[in-house]
Protein backbone atom coordinates (compact mmCIF):
# COMPACT_ATOMS: atom_id res chain seq x y z
CA UNK A 1 0.00 0.00 0.00
CA UNK A 2 1.36 3.83 -0.77
CA UNK A 3 2.47 6.23 2.21
CA UNK A 4 -0.02 8.25 1.52
CA UNK A 5 -3.02 6.27 1.02
CA UNK A 6 -1.51 4.65 4.54
CA UNK A 7 -1.30 8.26 5.80
CA UNK A 8 -5.04 8.98 5.55
CA UNK A 9 -5.82 5.87 6.64
CA UNK A 10 -4.26 6.01 9.50
CA UNK A 11 -4.66 9.46 10.32
CA UNK A 12 -1.17 10.23 10.12
CA UNK A 13 -0.72 14.01 8.74
CA UNK A 14 2.77 13.86 6.65
CA UNK A 15 2.56 10.28 4.94
CA UNK A 16 6.99 11.42 4.77
CA UNK A 17 6.70 10.55 8.02
CA UNK A 18 5.29 6.39 6.96
CA UNK A 19 8.23 6.82 4.49
CA UNK A 20 10.56 7.45 7.42
CA UNK A 21 8.99 4.57 9.77
CA UNK A 22 9.49 1.93 6.19
CA UNK A 23 12.90 3.20 5.92
CA UNK A 24 13.82 3.07 9.80
CA UNK A 25 12.44 -0.51 9.87
CA UNK A 26 14.44 -1.85 6.54
CA UNK A 27 17.38 -0.32 7.83
CA UNK A 28 16.90 -1.54 11.61
CA UNK A 29 14.32 -3.96 11.84
CA UNK A 30 11.77 -3.25 15.40
CA UNK A 31 14.88 -1.04 16.54
CA UNK A 32 14.88 1.40 14.08
CA UNK A 33 11.21 2.31 15.34
CA UNK A 34 12.32 2.90 19.08
CA UNK A 35 12.89 6.76 20.17
CA UNK A 36 16.35 7.09 21.46
CA UNK A 37 16.53 9.44 24.49
CA UNK A 38 19.90 9.92 25.13
CA UNK A 39 22.75 12.04 23.45
CA UNK A 40 24.44 9.08 21.71
CA UNK A 41 26.59 12.12 19.60
CA UNK A 42 29.15 14.49 21.56
CA UNK A 43 30.82 17.02 19.64
CA UNK A 44 33.47 14.69 17.90
CA UNK A 45 30.95 11.84 16.90
CA UNK A 46 28.82 14.76 15.38
CA UNK A 47 32.14 15.92 13.19
CA UNK A 48 32.94 11.86 12.43
CA UNK A 49 29.65 11.94 11.27
CA UNK A 50 29.89 15.33 8.92
CA UNK A 51 33.20 14.70 7.35
CA UNK A 52 32.09 10.65 6.65
CA UNK A 53 29.14 12.07 4.66
CA UNK A 54 31.52 14.77 3.00
CA UNK A 55 34.55 11.89 1.99
CA UNK A 56 32.18 9.17 0.99
CA UNK A 57 29.88 11.16 -0.75
CA UNK A 58 26.68 9.12 0.90
CA UNK A 59 23.25 10.76 1.56
CA UNK A 60 21.39 11.66 4.41
CA UNK A 61 19.86 8.32 4.72
CA UNK A 62 23.07 6.19 4.19
CA UNK A 63 25.36 8.02 6.49
CA UNK A 64 22.02 7.56 8.81
CA UNK A 65 22.16 3.78 8.34
CA UNK A 66 25.85 3.84 8.89
CA UNK A 67 25.73 5.40 12.17
CA UNK A 68 22.56 3.59 13.48
CA UNK A 69 20.64 6.62 13.52
CA UNK A 70 16.96 6.61 12.42
CA UNK A 71 16.28 10.06 11.45
CA UNK A 72 18.33 10.98 8.47
CA UNK A 73 16.66 14.54 8.58
CA UNK A 74 19.00 15.09 12.13
CA UNK A 75 21.79 14.42 9.93
CA UNK A 76 20.56 17.41 6.93
CA UNK A 77 20.24 19.38 10.30
CA UNK A 78 23.53 19.21 12.04
CA UNK A 79 25.18 19.53 8.86
CA UNK A 80 22.89 23.53 7.70
CA UNK A 81 23.58 24.58 11.61
CA UNK A 82 27.69 23.67 10.76
CA UNK A 83 27.63 25.35 7.61
CA UNK A 84 25.80 28.08 8.55
CA UNK A 85 26.82 28.77 11.96
CA UNK A 86 30.00 26.74 12.67
CA UNK A 87 30.97 23.72 15.22
CA UNK A 88 30.52 25.71 18.10
CA UNK A 89 26.58 25.98 17.87
CA UNK A 90 26.74 21.60 18.16
CA UNK A 91 28.07 21.67 21.33
CA UNK A 92 26.19 20.66 23.85
CA UNK A 93 24.74 23.36 26.24
CA UNK A 94 23.85 22.89 29.90
CA UNK A 95 20.54 22.01 30.67
CA UNK A 96 18.18 23.19 33.30
CA UNK A 97 18.17 26.63 35.22
CA UNK A 98 21.71 28.05 36.40
CA UNK A 99 22.52 27.24 40.26
CA UNK A 100 22.21 30.01 42.84
CA UNK A 101 25.49 31.93 43.64
CA UNK A 102 26.64 31.10 47.34
CA UNK A 103 26.27 34.71 48.88
CA UNK A 104 22.78 36.27 49.15
CA UNK A 105 23.06 40.53 48.82
CA UNK A 106 21.88 42.09 51.84
CA UNK A 107 19.14 43.80 51.32
CA UNK A 108 18.42 47.29 53.60
CA UNK A 109 16.25 47.30 56.39
CA UNK A 110 13.10 48.85 56.65
CA UNK A 111 14.91 51.80 58.92
CA UNK A 112 17.33 52.33 56.53
CA UNK A 113 14.72 52.33 53.61
CA UNK A 114 12.84 55.29 55.48
CA UNK A 115 15.88 57.00 57.22
CA UNK A 116 18.86 56.83 54.65
CA UNK A 117 20.03 60.13 56.88
CA UNK A 118 20.24 57.86 60.11
CA UNK A 119 23.11 55.96 58.61
CA UNK A 120 26.02 58.31 59.28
Amino acid sequence: MASPLLAKRYGVPNYEQIRRWVNACKGFGKEGLKRKRLNQFPLFNLSYVLNFMKQTGASYRDTAIEFKLNNPSLIATWNITFHQEGIEVLKEKPKGRPQMSGKRKSKPSNQEKRWPLWNY
